[in-house]
């Protein structure tokens, strides 16, 4: 139902731009009050958002203004591999968008904050606070955890981590799912 990606620079470790969205559900149209308690997000501004298929490509036309991924590299940066292989993923197959390719490979934040830091696993607020920093904005709304996660890829970067891809969707798994859409 939300749809926010922040541009990151990662050589000023600022954010240059932002996308964001609501998206009209097809299925469970009504948001339910755990959702809406949750996220924040109403249903007025789910009703009136467009579908899926046209966020997406409101998405990939704001990448193409932007150049990326002809001019410039990016990557995809995620807290946990739940907004791409239970969000994003599902939904092209639901929506008949193709998967693309550049979402086939991540960044994990929390595994990569755990690897670097040798720390077990923690949410956005548990690795702030292990930077000695707080949330900022409303949790679980997705542009402001968006900024949080920026906000520790700041300090990541800063503390000299190297970024890898560290989640993966194999080929095979998408070409099953989506061979079978065409």
């Amino acid at each position: 139902i939300e749809f926010p990606v922040l541009l990151f620079n990662m050589k000023t470790k600022e954010i240059e731009d932002e996308f964001h969205s609501y998206c009209k559900p097809r299925l469970n149209q009504r948001l339910s009050d755990f959702c809406v308690h949750l996220t924040g997000i109403q249903q007025s501004q789910v009703d009136v958002a467009p579908h899926f298929r046209q966020v997406f490509q409101l998405f990939t036309d704001w990448m193409e203004q932007k150049r990326l991924g002809s001019e410039y590299n990016f990557s995809l940066l995620t807290d946990c591999p739940w907004d791409i292989r239970n969000c994003l993923f599902p939904q092209c197959a639901l929506a008949g968008v193709t998967f693309p390719n550049y979402a086939s490979k991540w960044i994990d934040i929390r595994k990569l904050f755990s690897n670097f830091y040798q720390t077990h696993g923690g949410n956005l607020s548990y690795m702030l606070t292990e930077l000695g920093m707080e949330f900022e904005g409303r949790e679980h709304c997705g542009l402001d955890d968006a900024k949080n996660i920026a906000r520790i890829m700041s300090q990541l970067l800063s503390d000299g981590c190297v970024l890898q891809y560290n989640r993966f969707i194999s080929k095979d798994i998408i070409d099953g799912v989506f061979k079978k859409k065409r």
